[in-house]
């Protein structure tokens, strides 16, 4: 097959982004409801819903450069079967502590196929780069809409335990398709730059430090919303129809504005659209502070998303104008491994500070506010 063009590439991307995460994303609603049912309290839910996100952080600084070193189809194929086969084995799990086992290892084959993917949209993309991840970012929001209800849906007819299943099944599916047409840059390079020479890189530009800090305030509060909030609504007996709703108006105000603030952010500047989102998300954190009922929580939740979008895309967009092409792979492995420490960082230093001192789990938002304060700090140090 010949080489796509641009556009067909990033479709070709975006597409098979879609499918993976929409799998991915039908477990969200039913891991805290399985958890509980496992016998895992509050805390010990918020640890299930984390584990995945801590080893994709953890993970990430070693298999950044795997995509420059081995192809980055070739990694983006190993960490999606990866992943499936963790989720089959989920679908078996008999406590609490084999699921918080098993979504570590899905965040370990996140870590190895996230680079990949990043890299390639960015190799595929050579003008307005910035809109470029906004359509990537806005397949992989559609899936996190979809995914939780679909997931929901899937539990209510054949059980907490089906949506593992399908998530095999489809991711599975999803990366053969996508590596038996994609051709664009399948193979390794020979002399690609290590994980830690890349992220000596990052570390060492104070434009590529400035944009990780903002990524990594964005995941640390976007990792204590996605592991506290749902274990929350189960103590509040709310159920995985609940759950998936909130989660997915959350995803769903992303994955809307993620073309838009992708192209302001090439028209108007990075600067103010990240310190806009900082601030909207700093708002809407406060908000669940005040409401408990599912339909003001939807409401703040999708705030939350739009603003998360704005800070992520760009903090992304930024260093993607930053990687040199030769070792893109790695740098942007390395960018993202710094700014998914926040992925670790946050939902483990929130979880200490409520075990330590005994604070509700609604403590929780008030860090959220607090992170989106610094990340308007961040976003002032953005061109």
């Amino acid at each position: 097959m010949g080489r796509l063009s641009e556009r067909g590439a990033l479709a070709l991307v975006s597409l098979t982004s879609f499918a993976v995460f929409l799998s991915a994303n039908m477990l969200k609603p039913v891991l805290p409801v399985l958890a509980s049912d496992l016998g895992g309290g509050e805390l010990e839910v918020s640890g299930v819903m984390m584990a995945a996100l801590v080893l994709l952080s953890l993970a990430q600084p070693l298999t950044g450069a795997l995509s420059d070193r081995y192809g980055r189809v070739r990694m983006l194929v190993v960490g999606g079967a990866l992943g499936a086969l963790s989720s089959l084995a989920c679908a078996a799990a008999s406590s609490w502590s084999h699921l918080l086992a098993l979504r570590g290892l899905s965040g370990l084959a996140d870590a190895i196929s996230g680079p990949a993917m990043l890299a390639i949209v960015a190799s595929v993309s050579t003008e307005s780069r910035g809109l470029a991840f906004g359509v990537f970012r806005f397949s992989q929001g559609a899936s996190f809409v979809l995914g939780p209800l679909v997931g929901a849906a899937v539990a209510e007819l054949w059980g907490l335990r089906a949506p593992f299943v399908v998530d095999f099944a489809l991711t599975v599916a999803a990366v053969v398709a996508f590596a038996a047409t994609f051709r664009h840059e399948a193979g390794g390079k020979a002399g690609s730059a290590c994980s830690l020479r890349a992220a000596r890189a990052v570390l060492s530009s104070p434009k590529m430090l400035r944009a990780a800090c903002l990524g990594f305030l964005e995941t640390s509060s976007f990792a204590i919303w996605l592991s506290f909030l749902p274990a929350r609504m189960v103590a509040l007996g709310l159920g995985e129809a609940e759950v998936a709703l909130v989660i997915s108006a959350e995803a769903l105000a992303f994955s809307a504005s993620s073309v838009v603030v992708g192209y302001a952010s090439d028209k108007v500047g990075r600067r103010p659209v990240a310190l806009l989102g900082s601030l909207v998300a700093g708002a809407s954190s406060a908000l669940y502070l005040a409401v408990s009922d599912v339909v003001h929580l939807a409401l703040a939740s999708a705030a939350y998303g739009a603003g998360c979008s704005a800070m992520y895309l760009v903090s992304t967009v930024a260093a993607a104008d930053l990687a040199p092409e030769e070792a893109r792979g790695a740098v942007l492995g390395s960018f993202d491994a710094i700014v998914d420490l926040g992925l670790a960082a946050g939902p483990l230093a929130n979880w200490a500070l409520l075990r330590a001192t005994g604070l509700p789990s609604s403590a929780s938002f008030t860090v959220m506010v607090l992170l989106s304060a610094l990340a308007a700090v961040a976003s002032a140090g953005l061109n």
